[in-house]
C-alpha cells in the first residue's frame, strides 16, 4: 500500500470509522482519539495497532471487493494474514519499550 493513499479525517457527530474511495483509505481520526489516544500516550500502542491493522485492512479488501461478501472476507484474512508478521514484530517492540519504563 502506498502511504500517500492513507489519509486521515475527522468527523465529530458521524459514526463513520473508515472508508475507501478511488483507492484511498481515509481514517476517522476522532476514533482514534476517544478510543486508543490516552493509552499511546502512556505508552501502551498494542491494542491500538492491532485496531487499525485489522481496520485497515478491512478498506484495503473494500478497495477491490466494495460489499461484505465472501470475497471481501477472504482477501480480508488474506492480507491480514500475509502481514501478521509484520504486526508481531510492531508488538514485540512495544512490549519490550513498556517493559524497559
Amino acid at each position: 500500500m502506498n502511504p500517500a493513499s492513507l489519509h486521515i479525517f475527522y468527523d465529530q457527530r458521524g459514526n463513520l470509522l473508515a472508508f475507501n474511495k478511488d483507492g484511498g483509505l481515509f481514517v476517522n481520526l476522532r476514533w482514534y482519539e476517544e478510543w486508543h489516544d490516552l493509552d499511546v500516550k502512556n505508552g501502551k500502542t498494542d491494542k491500538s495497532l492491532i485496531f487499525w491493522y485489522h481496520t485497515i485492512a478491512h478498506e484495503i479488501a473494500h478497495n477491490v471487493f466494495p460489499t461484505h461478501n465472501t470475497e471481501h472476507e477472504f482477501l480480508f484474512a488474506a492480507i491480514c494474514g500475509n502481514h501478521l508478521m509484520d504486526l508481531a514484530k510492531l508488538l514485540n517492540i512495544d512490549r519490550d519499550q513498556q517493559e524497559a519504563l
